[in-house]
């Protein structure tokens, strides 16, 4: 195939390709003349113009925002501009101060103080006392002793030993505290309507002696959380029912975070007798 064309018509194309190439050459010149102009003289010192490559245009160079520096830090007019590298937060220690959260967690009182005697040697069976301090927190241990040792200290010591910092330590326990509480609770009231009365009891002997152990704090959160969850599962007629079934159960040393998991609240009346009514339920 054999194609003809004037020279004329040759000249012309060539001419057309080369002036293209020096038209695109020259607008780029000028465009990083001018940008380079506005970043020095146009907006001020503290602004710069922000440069991207669009793909859909061929790789050009678009402006896509601008830049402003104060007090040495960079923010972009454009908040979809992604941030540059080398972008330093240097906002100052006071407001930082005041930005992080002020949250201060101590140890429950039953915590025992450790002392360096008391620590637990490295080669001992983890996983029987594993066993025993599952057994402890889901109240079915006979004895409050495990080994002879107390087992608030065993819990302590344990910690210890696998590593686990103390305040994290206290809050699995008191975590599995409330969670046993619940199911002791749904647990009992379930074998009360299906007529074991004795195996409630069981129950309930178990929980109180565990809130012995390991008293919650007077309000706490997770209690709290035991109530909100009762409420929507109990009657406040079947509360009061286990709560009179856990005076039968502890006696005098019931323990108040017990009638907190209920949602109710005791009041003694003269010693008339003990009252048991809804709080904020």
């Amino acid at each position: 195939m054999v194609i003809s064309c004037r020279k004329s018509t040759v000249q012309f194309v060539g001419s057309v390709v080369a002036l293209s190439f020096v038209v695109v050459f020259a607008v780029r010149v000028v465009v990083r003349l001018v940008l380079g102009f506005r970043s020095r003289f146009g907006y001020g010192r503290n602004e710069a113009v922000v440069v991207r490559r669009d793909r859909s245009l061929g790789g050009r160079e678009v402006v896509v925002g601008t830049r402003k520096e104060t007090d040495g830090s960079r923010v972009l007019d454009n908040p979809l501009s992604p941030a540059l590298r080398g972008t330093v937060d240097r906002s100052s220690p006071r407001r930082r101060r005041n930005m992080a959260p002020r949250v201060e967690e101590n140890l429950p009182e039953w915590w025992p103080a450790m002392t360096a005697s008391s620590a637990v040697d490295l080669e001992v069976d983890k996983e029987y006392y594993q066993r025993e301090a599952n057994r402890l927190v889901r109240g079915r241990s006979i004895s409050l002793e495990i080994d002879g040792e107390d087992p608030r200290q065993f819990l302590a010591g344990l910690a210890g030993n696998v590593g686990l910092e103390n305040i994290r330590a206290a809050r699995i326990v008191s975590a599995a505290v409330a969670a046993r509480t619940r199911s002791v609770f749904l647990q009992a009231w379930a074998l009360e309507m299906q007529g074991e009365h004795s195996e409630a009891l069981a129950h309930l002997s178990s929980i109180c002696v565990l809130h012995q152990i390991f008293p919650p704090r007077d309000f706490s959160p997770e209690m709290e959380m035991v109530a909100l969850g009762l409420e929507k599962q109990l009657k406040p007629e079947q509360r009061e029912y286990l709560l009179n079934m856990l005076v039968g159960v502890c006696g005098e040393e019931r323990p108040k975070s017990l009638v907190e998991a209920l949602g109710l609240e005791l009041s003694v009346d003269d010693g008339a007798g003990d009252h048991y009514e809804r709080s904020l339920s």
